[in-house]
């Protein structure tokens, strides 16, 4: 009967714990998982961002650190892999050594049939098979995400490939916004020296109207008292007797009373009491008279205002021709009197004020003008800037 052999000693033939290091090598795998899975949730954050960022500098920066950070993770992810691969290897080195410790024959009776052996084989070959099962699922779950990466890095790819349309884009707005801002610049400008043109005019006009109401100028207003010819020429001592009585009817107190009367029928009040009217007419004053001719008399009248002074002057002469004409009989001519040139102002005022009074008022008006322009512009340029803070908030919040 040949010798029983005592039982082989395993843990010379096998590795002290052949599950050591595919335990460790899966707690790797499984940090690296959790690692490339907070990787992809900041990729996803950071695109985000980057959808809502519109700096262009912020958008390059953002892009390389993405593409740094997928290179890591492409390189981290080979090396897992090559480690997979050995790990695999190993598991199978660690099978073909269960397998020959449970095959039957010579090498069955070699190792005898211990009970421990057995149930310590079996219990190693469970927890290789469920290790095995573990770590295909984490190879899978690495090449999910090793297609998830790709497919990542493709659009980031792709991002960074629009950059140069994206920089192109962003010159051209930028010429644009500059253009705008000049035509708004110079529409500013126009409208601004319009509106000042504007005002000046206003105010101007509207002083020159009111100094024209308070001041109008002086004009000298001239008519011709003249000798009506009857059926025969009149002689010259006819006409020099003619002018000298119609001189001294200029004069005359009754002439001043029945003027007065006029005055008064015609609206005018100040000249309606014949001691305004002398004070009027008086003569070497403001009203003269004088003789270019024998049987011509040329009345001049000087006044504030030419229709005003017009009108002053044809009530005056017509009814010095009135008086006239009705001592016509008891005057040694006998010839009638007529207005041979109606009252007529000179195209030129003789004294004008209007300018003076004109700037005297003109400068209140600007000065009120002034305020008033820079209120409003103060007004308005409250409301843009309050209407550019508004619509940076909605861009920032949208």
């Amino acid at each position: 009967m040949p010798p029983i052999l005592p039982p082989p000693n395993l843990d010379a033939v096998l590795p002290a714990d052949p599950v050591a290091p595919a335990q460790a090598n899966l707690d790797e795998l499984k940090r690296l998982a959790e690692e490339l899975a907070a990787r992809e949730r900041q990729i996803i954050e950071r695109e985000r961002h980057l959808a809502r960022s519109a700096d262009e500098s912020d958008l390059a920066r953002t892009l390389d650190q993405r593409e740094e950070a997928l290179r890591v993770l492409a390189q981290r992810l080979l090396g897992t892999e090559e480690r997979l691969v050995s790990m695999e290897g190993e598991l199978s080195v660690a099978r073909e050594t269960i397998a020959a410790f449970h095959a039957g024959g010579t090498d069955r009776c070699n190792l005898g049939d211990s009970p421990a052996s057995s149930e310590h084989l079996e219990l190693r070959h469970r927890r290789l098979t469920r290790y095995k099962s573990l770590l295909n699922a984490q190879a899978r779950k690495l090449m999910q995400a090793r297609v998830a990466l790709e497919k990542r890095h493709a659009e980031a790819e792709a991002v960074l490939s629009q950059r140069a349309k994206l920089a192109q884009a962003s010159n051209e707005l930028a010429v644009q916004k500059k253009a705008v801002a000049q035509r708004a610049a110079r529409s500013s400008a126009a409208g601004m020296c319009f509106f000042i043109l504007a005002s000046l005019a206003v105010v101007i006009g509207l002083a020159y109207a009111v100094a024209g109401r308070m001041s109008p100028p002086h004009y000298a207003v001239r008519t011709v008292l003249a000798a009506e010819p009857g059926d025969t020429e009149p002689d010259a001592d006819e006409l020099k007797s003619w002018t000298a009585s119609h001189e001294r009817i200029l004069e005359d107190p009754e002439l001043m009373v029945l003027a007065a009367d006029r005055f008064g029928s015609r609206g005018m009040p100040e000249l309606a009491s014949p001691g305004a009217v002398n004070a009027r007419f008086k003569v070497g004053q403001d009203f003269t008279y004088m003789t270019d001719q024998a049987g011509r008399l040329t009345v001049e009248l000087r006044g504030q205002g030419a229709e005003a002074t017009e009108r002053q002057l044809e009530t005056f002469a017509l009814a010095a021709v009135a008086l006239a004409n009705a001592r016509r009989d008891t005057r040694g001519d006998g010839l009638p009197t007529i207005v041979a040139e109606p009252p007529k102002a000179g195209a030129e005022p003789i004294k004008d004020d209007r300018l003076v009074r004109m700037a005297t008022l003109s400068l209140p008006g600007m000065a009120l003008a002034g305020l008033l322009g820079w209120g409003l512009y103060r007004f308005l340029i409250g409301g843009q800037k309050n209407f550019e803070k508004h619509m940076a908030v909605v861009e920032a919040t949208a």
